[in-house]
């Protein structure tokens, strides 16, 4: 996983990745000394392991990831053999 802040300190990128083929990935994580009000996420994969590396559309790679905030905590499942891409705003 990678967190990175934004200079005005008002955004929180999360870059977290699975790179286990066959099993989801249950994600937990406390948040410190930042207080979320509002996230959403992407997933970046591609189902087919010899599949071609260039894609005909967005839509063959990219999808919305579910997470849910509870407080300063978020939860949500890294699918197989994906990136995620998480912003939490204050």
């Amino acid at each position: 996983m990678l967190a990175t802040l934004t200079e005005d300190g008002t955004e929180l990128y999360l870059v977290i990745a699975n790179g286990l083929w066959d099993r989801a990935v249950p994600c937990r994580v406390a948040v410190k000394n930042f207080d979320p009000v509002e996230v959403a996420g992407i997933v970046l994969s591609h189902p087919d392991p010899d599949g071609k590396p260039l894609l005909e559309s967005k839509e063959e790679g990219v999808s919305d990831l579910p997470v849910l905030l509870d407080g300063d905590v978020l939860t949500c499942t890294i699918p197989p053999h994906c990136v995620a891409f998480i912003s939490l705003t204050r």
